[in-house]
């Protein structure tokens, strides 16, 4: 396990510069990642299943950017930077997987560690392929005639490559609406998943039947713990501060390639005063979370509920330290963490708040 999170820490590193401003790295991104690009660079079909706000379609959307080939250029970013003298080169005729093993050798004396998987497997010259990505979007008005139909449409376009320097990659975004439909049009995946030609990822809220999971890899997203989510929301605090802090300023959204040190200064500061509170939502969305199903309600509260409270309280943190208007009409006698909590977990009687979200809440107004 060491190893693996050794080698998932590793690629997303390689790949950091590419990810885009406010991309948080926490475990879910990193094995979403790092699933990904080995079971589309080898053609293991995967199915990764998780609820909403996992990073499922932020890491599919990574994997595309960064490796895929797009109007005829390369944006293969490890080829790109010469990572570890990582190699582009055409995928032979009748290879399986992109990445294949190298004629024995002697291991190179430098490397990433004892604990390197690379070096216990003796990959140190991976060959990285390009990716040519399809996203089709499911439902549950999908059939298995218009899934074959884009399965053998990515073949194709693949096939007709002579030079073979790309693999097709099929990615099944949704895919467990598709399950949840009387039609059953997944049942077509049974055939083309056994020796499938091309590499499969599925992305799916909901779980899926036996059939689907014993022909691929199967990825279960849980909840994140409670340190990570803090981590996170102190993440996500960092990069909207600095956001709005230039919006403040005029500066507009930030570029890839520009940084403002005083933008970048007083977010820092401002973040790190928030560092208890945020640590204290990120209690309080554990708490409503869990104890949603006892008020009839399941799964109405998400991590993007959450998400959004981190936003709104970075948000309101900065308009108050330059003493600007508030976009929303302030609640007396409610602290700005109250404040982001209530309006970001609303959307439910009087009742169920008084109920659920408020006796979760106490704490967060010591957080003044």
């Amino acid at each position: 396990v060491a190893a693996l999170d050794e080698e998932a820490r590793w690629l997303v590193a390689a790949i950091r510069g590419s990810l885009g401003h406010g991309v948080a790295d926490c475990t879910a991104l990193r094995e979403n990642l790092f699933a990904m690009f080995v079971c589309t660079m080898t053609l293991i079909p995967i199915f990764i299943v998780g609820r909403p706000g996992s990073s499922k379609s932020l890491a599919m959307k990574i994997i595309f950017d960064c490796f895929s080939t797009q109007h005829g250029r390369s944006s293969n970013v490890l080829a790109q930077k010469q990572f570890r003298s990582a190699e582009v080169v055409a995928r032979p005729a009748g290879m399986r997987s992109a990445l294949a093993p190298p004629p024995l050798q002697q291991q190179p004396t430098s490397g990433r560690g004892r604990g390197s998987l690379e070096r216990q497997m003796g990959l140190h010259r991976p060959v990285v392929a390009e990716l040519a990505c399809t996203v089709h979007q499911c439902s549950r008005l999908s059939t298995s005639d218009e899934i074959e139909r884009v399965f053998r449409r990515v073949q194709a376009e693949q096939d007709s490559d002579t030079t073979h320097s790309f693999i097709g990659v099929l990615f099944l975004d949704e895919v467990g609406l598709a399950e949840a439909s009387p039609r059953l049009p997944l049942k077509v995946l049974h055939a083309l998943l056994e020796t499938p030609a091309i590499a499969v990822v599925g992305l799916s809220n909901y779980g899926l039947d036996a059939s689907k999971m014993n022909r691929a890899v199967f990825l279960v997203r849980d909840a994140p713990p409670h340190a990570e989510l803090a981590e996170l929301a102190y993440s996500i605090a960092r990069s909207e501060a600095e956001d709005e802090i230039r919006r403040h300023r005029g500066l507009g959204m930030r570029a890839e390639d520009d940084h403002d040190d005083e933008a970048s200064a007083l977010a820092d500061e401002i973040t790190r005063e928030l560092h208890e509170t945020l640590a204290r939502i990120a209690d309080v969305y554990s708490r409503v979370h869990s104890a949603q199903a006892e008020h009839s309600l399941v799964d109405f509260y998400g991590l993007r509920d959450f998400f959004s409270a981190v936003k709104m309280l970075a948000a309101l943190s900065v308009r108050r330290h330059f003493a600007l208007p508030r976009e929303t009409e302030p609640i007396p006698g409610m602290s700005l963490p109250m404040q982001s909590v209530f309006s970001t977990f609303g959307g439910t009687p009087a009742a169920c708040m008084r109920d659920l979200v408020l006796p979760h809440c106490r704490a967060l107004d010591a957080a003044r």
